[in-house]
């Protein structure tokens, strides 16, 4: 998996913005080929530091390629020429690959008699190992 963050500086007009991201830039993101799936964040201040960002966009594709392609396509050309109209404060672009990661679960299984978990943890990050030294 391949995603792109858009984040997007503090606006002149929060109102302004905010409308131009749902009435304009939602719509023309929505048509971007090979999109996964698209979230998008309002930033908050955290563990009292300000929030550096207003708002976020992830777009999450299945490769890199993929995403390369999306972006080369005349629906996410239109969409990237469009973010200056939005970004009155600026914005920053990031691109990442998405690294394997542990699948936590929500509640706890109910363990059976031996007293292990019914259902089994996901296995698909590689196991690490200590090397003594």
């Amino acid at each position: 998996m391949f995603q792109v963050t858009v984040s997007y500086g503090f606006p002149v007009d929060p109102s302004a913005f905010d409308r131009y991201y749902e009435d304009v830039h939602l719509p023309l993101a929505t048509t971007i080929p090979n999109v996964r799936s698209l979230v998008a964040s309002r930033c908050e201040s955290w563990g009292g530091a300000e929030a550096q960002a207003y708002f976020q966009v992830t777009l999450t594709f299945d490769s890199r390629e993929a995403a390369q392609q999306a972006f080369q396509s005349d629906q996410g050309q239109a969409a990237t020429a469009d973010i200056p109209q939005l970004a009155t404060g600026g914005f920053t672009v990031t691109a990442a690959t998405v690294e394997p990661t542990l699948t936590i679960p929500t509640a706890a299984p109910e363990p059976d008699d031996a007293g292990l978990p019914t259902q089994p943890v996901d296995r698909d990050v590689p196991a690490r190992t200590e090397q003594a030294g």
